[in-house]
């Protein structure tokens, strides 16, 4: 379970940046008060997805217990 939600987190942030970077590319010039809503809106659920991503590494390595 965890490795399904850690590679449908990287789709997600795949198709995140997708769009972010056509907004940039294309659209930025022509945002108004709703566009950049929504530019943020897409930008904080990259950073909820890339943290989606660091807690549910499954290949992530365990530190060893020193004593």
């Amino acid at each position: 379970m965890k490795k399904t939600i850690f590679y449908a987190s990287i789709i997600t942030i795949l198709y995140l940046i997708y769009i972010i970077t056509n907004i940039f590319v294309y659209h930025y010039e022509k945002l108004n008060n709703y566009g950049n809503g929504f530019l943020i809106g897409k930008i904080l659920l990259l950073l909820i997805s890339g943290f989606v991503v660091y807690k549910t590494n499954p290949f992530k390595q365990k530190s060893e217990k020193r004593n």
